[in-house]
């Protein structure tokens, strides 16, 4: 009846570290395995998440290279010399108005004269 078919399966014996019969002396039971070969391939992950995190910022250099960016203290200078100009404009103005409410004073005192 099976004449016609020519598969042969080899199989190969377990390790004795397997310990198949569980409790005997060719090591740690099934349980215990699985629970060590869980526990190394979660280490490996990890480890793994932490090189390619590291390989991520490998290249970086935890300041903006944006193109026409000022550093720090080009932002300050250009800052300091925002803030005189407008300190120039108030004083300006501020002189504008005086000579102005002076001019405005002298044309009254000449009219009421």
């Amino acid at each position: 009846m099976y004449n016609e078919c020519t598969f042969s399966p080899a199989i190969k014996n377990l390790p004795a570290s397997y310990n198949v019969k569980g409790g005997g002396k060719g090591g740690a039971d099934f349980n215990t395995r699985s629970e060590a070969w869980q526990e190394s391939r979660r280490n490996n992950l990890e480890a793994m998440a932490l090189e390619h995190e590291l390989k991520e910022v490998e290249g970086c250099t935890w300041e903006p290279a944006l193109p026409g960016a000022q550093s720090n203290a080009n932002m300050r200078e250009s800052i300091h010399a925002s803030e005189e100009r407008e300190n120039d404009v108030v004083k300006r103005l501020h002189d504008v108005e005086t000579r102005r409410l002076k001019e405005r004073r002298e044309m009254e005192v000449s009219t009421t004269r």
